[in-house]
């Protein structure tokens, strides 16, 4: 699906929308990004598909490659007549760039020999004949104009496993595409002669510090390669094998090369809140200008270096342009995954967050924009991993690690009142990482869930009023409380489910969900119900998301399944803890981890997560009486996080991995 628009006034939130789906919120997250060789447009590689950018306006004019999204990799041919892109299933397409229609495509799992998954990197030879791609597993070089069955070249890495995947797997041509450079094991590049096939020179790092290369770059003459890491930047004299250039290493996050048309090595280096360009060899500033973050998740230069694009982590692209230095505008509208979202009580506005509730928006539903953002201050080693929004929007609670990933401290629960900004108190009582944060309805009460244990707070004193004990796995994200807020259910990897008395910190209810249960219980093909009642013992299950309806009597949990069962909803009532219903999911839905009763309560929604050979992951109705899959809906590429009815019950909001919320209008399947 290609939709192109060129008038001022233009509603992308409704461009390429699925079946039943009103607007899109966000235009997913962005995972690469290129200029076109005429510095005239900006193409973005996104979780939903190709977006492509006029530098003039700062506004979008095409969407594309949306039937399955997930674009992980995007390249212009030198002379702009293609453009390639490779997506997370391991397929590389080649696009005309005026008509936006695919010309050939290229399953490099299939036929390169190598066993691949996502697509990292993608360049095309100057020629435009040759069209080179890396990933996790491998590369492959391919003369795709003449066959895409069998590439020219494939190789795997030595020690790939030991390479970073968060720095990727550069590779890049020579200018007279007689050479592909790559990055062949950790701390090495290798530099291959593609008409040979012979692997010409090994570079490896010499200095006394660890470099794992980011991005590399040949020099217009084709005698140098010059390769970046997080810090610093090296550059190799390419026939000798040699390094040509004392490595410079800077006190930034991350560095990207570029080499300018008379042969001037450029570097920018991404600092937290700015950007600054410089001139490597002479070691001067050329501009700075700011860019507002902790971290960037994607930057490119133009081919002729004159153009500096990045994005930081809120998904606000800046592009700097070297005739008109350190005036930067933001171009908007990109979010990163999406975790929680959540209706205020108006239904007139919906709170978006992100898993790290870096950002945290509030939108109006009619006009599908932002009416208002709410970012957290935090330090710039912090990664929050739960947060949760009060039912009257009034406050937001967040809980961050603090320090590197791989030996992360526990932050506190950090509370926020939303109207000032102002962090109202921090909350120190877990030992280890809080996953799961949620407010009561009335606000009276906040849990938290660090592994097995689970604590309630007092919101007026800030006080902890009980440890609530019984699970012996993670609860995580799993807790849902009444509607009165007076009892809350919590789930667990262990497959338990508890009722609890929030006030006292009583255990009301054990849940059951590992017994068998009579045939009549159960809802979905005979085959799946055969095969769950002549089972011998009953699969291992985990509980991954629970709701209370409405009214306050029923439970629903979306199950993980172990020992390859179909996957599962249970329905139970809230007082005597009676199975009423399981529901048997066909394969396109295995995992339902997010879970929504409608305003009524005579219907659940489910959103899984994506599985191997789903183009697209579905959304589903289900009426609660009969288990009746009365609606499903395709649009997310990617898993879903959360789902949420609006108050009057007409619409659904689904959260998405992709970066994007999807609004539905549900009037037709379940009434007003």
């Amino acid at each position: 699906m290609i939709h192109t628009k060129q008038t001022d006034g233009m509603d992308v939130t409704t461009w390429a929308l699925p079946c039943n789906a009103i607007g899109r919120l966000g235009r997913g997250e962005i995972r690469r990004m290129t200029f076109s060789p005429d510095n005239e447009h900006l193409v973005i590689a996104s979780r939903i598909g190709c977006w492509e950018y006029s530098l003039v306006t700062l506004k979008p004019h095409a969407l594309w490659e949306t039937e399955r999204g997930m674009v992980s990799a995007i390249s212009f041919s030198q002379d702009a007549r293609w453009i390639a892109t490779g997506n997370y299933e391991g397929i590389v397409k080649i696009w005309d760039s005026q008509t936006k229609q695919c010309i050939t495509q290229i399953d490099v799992s299939e036929n390169s020999g190598v066993q691949t998954d996502v697509i990292d990197r993608l360049t095309f030879s100057p020629d435009g004949h040759h069209i080179a791609a890396s990933s996790v597993k491998g590369n492959a070089v391919y003369a795709w104009q003449r066959n895409t069955d069998t590439p020219i070249a494939h190789f795997t890495m030595e020690g790939r496993q030991a390479i970073s995947s968060i720095l990727g797997y550069p590779l890049v041509f020579s200018p007279d595409g007689s050479l592909l450079a790559y990055k062949s094991a950790y701390e090495e590049i290798s530099v291959l002669h593609i008409p040979t096939g012979e692997i010409i020179a090994v570079l490896s790092n010499e200095y006394p510090y660890h470099f794992d290369c980011y991005q590399l770059v040949f020099s217009p003459c084709g005698g140098y390669l010059a390769a970046c890491s997080k810090k610093s930047i090296h550059v190799w004299d390419v026939d000798t094998g040699t390094i040509e250039m004392p490595a410079a290493v800077y006190a930034t996050i991350q560095v990207i090369p570029c080499y300018t048309a008379d042969g001037t090595l450029r570097v920018a280096g991404r600092y937290p809140n700015e950007v600054v360009i410089w001139d490597a060899a002479k070691q001067e500033k050329i501009d700075t200008f700011a860019c507002q973050g902790r971290y960037r998740t994607a930057a490119c230069f133009s081919s002729d270096s004159k153009r500096f694009a990045v994005v930081n982590e809120n998904g606000d692209i800046y592009v700097w342009t070297e005739a008109s230095p350190s005036t930067v505008v933001p171009l908007t509208g990109h979010l990163r995954s999406v975790y929680s979202v959540t209706f205020c009580q108006e239904g007139r506005s919906l709170m978006s967050g992100t898993r790290d509730c870096s950002e945290n928006l509030f939108w109006d539903v009619a006009q599908r924009r932002i009416n208002r953002k709410f970012p957290i201050s935090l330090p710039n080693d912090a990664l929050p991993k739960a947060s949760a929004l009060s039912p009257n929007a009034e406050l937001l609670a967040a809980s961050p690690s603090i320090g590197p990933r791989k030996d992360p401290k526990l932050g506190p629960i950090k509370i926020w009142d939303l109207a000032s900004g102002n962090e109202v108190i921090e909350l120190i009582e877990h030992k280890r990482q809080v996953y799961t944060l949620a407010f009561s309805p009335t606000t009276e009460y906040l849990i938290s869930a660090c592994g097995e244990k689970v604590i309630v707070w007092d919101t007026q004193r800030w006080e902890k009023c009980h440890s609530l004990v019984g699970h012996i796995d993670t609860v995580r994200a799993v807790v849902a409380f009444h509607p009165d807020g007076s009892r809350v259910v919590t789930g667990a990897l262990d497959g338990y489910a508890f009722v609890w008395d929030v006030k006292r910190g009583e255990k009301l209810l054990s849940v059951p969900v590992a017994k068998h249960l009579g045939p009549a219980l159960y809802k979905g093909s005979s085959q799946d119900i055969k095969r769950v009642l002549t089972q011998q013992e009953p699969a291992r299950r985990g509980i991954r998301a629970i709701a209370f309806s409405p009214c306050g009597t029923l439970i629903a949990g979306g199950m993980q399944i172990a020992d390859g069962m179909p996957g599962e909803i249970r329905v139970w009532d809230a007082t005597t803890s009676e199975t009423r219903m399981v529901i048997l999911l066909p394969p396109s839905c295995q995992k339902p981890y997010a879970l929504a009763f409608s305003p009524c309560g005579r219907y659940l929604a489910s959103g899984s997560w994506w599985v191997i050979g789903q183009a697209k992951v579905s959304i589903r109705l289900w009426e609660v009486v009969t288990g009746e899959n009365v609606a499903t809906f395709w649009g997310h590429p990617t898993d879903i996080q959360d789902l949420a009815f609006s108050p009057d019950g007409t619409l659904l909001a689904s959260g998405g991995f992709d970066g994007t919320i999807l609004l539905w209008d549900v009037k037709p399947f379940i009434g007003s």
